[in-house]
């Protein structure tokens, strides 16, 4: 078990800030929210509110928080036309099975939801993975960067085009 404390952030929500760490007592993926930083740092001054990040359970009426055995997860997001308030967020952290998982919130959509990876394309990742994610604009890839069980030396490189849920993965060299 890891015992780094890692943070990852993005844009999140209708153009909050987003900042997203696992909780050390629970387990469970936290999440600070704000919009604007303060020009006065006091204590009237913090602004952030602090959530658990949870999913809608079907036939539950109480949504289930997100537990992770590694603090390393990495978010995106990016925005939709021109209006800063349309925003798109993931989240991929690996899970109890060593299996890349990804949380979206979208802003046609008010709470998180499972994302195809991890939940119809299953990618295995070594324990205690670092990883890290980002899109090519240029592609319209989006990119999650992890090590595999079988190789722990070189990266592998988990990708799908933006909006679309055809994963694919591989070593990013031989």
């Amino acid at each position: 078990m890891s015992t780094k404390k890692l943070i990852t952030s993005a844009q999140g929500y209708l153009a909050k800030s987003n900042v997203f760490f696992m909780d050390q007592k629970t387990k469970a993926i936290r999440v600070y929210i704000t919009q604007e930083e303060p020009e006065v740092e006091d204590d009237s001054a913090k602004n952030y509110t602090q959530d658990f990040v949870t999913v809608d359970v079907p036939d539950s009426n109480k949504p289930q928080r997100i537990t992770v055995t590694s603090p390393d997860m990495s978010a995106i997001a990016w925005q939709i036309g021109d209006d800063p308030g349309t925003t798109n967020t993931r989240l991929y952290y690996a899970d109890a099975d060593n299996t890349l998982q990804e949380l979206c919130r979208d802003t046609d959509k008010a709470t998180w939801y499972r994302g195809s990876l991890g939940n119809t394309v299953r990618v295995k990742c070594m324990q205690d993975t670092p990883i890290d994610a980002h899109i090519n604009y240029s592609s319209q890839q989006l990119k999650v960067y992890s090590y595999s069980p079988e190789n722990t030396t070189t990266p592998t490189v988990t990708w799908t085009t933006v909006n679309q849920t055809n994963w694919q993965s591989k070593l990013i060299v031989k």
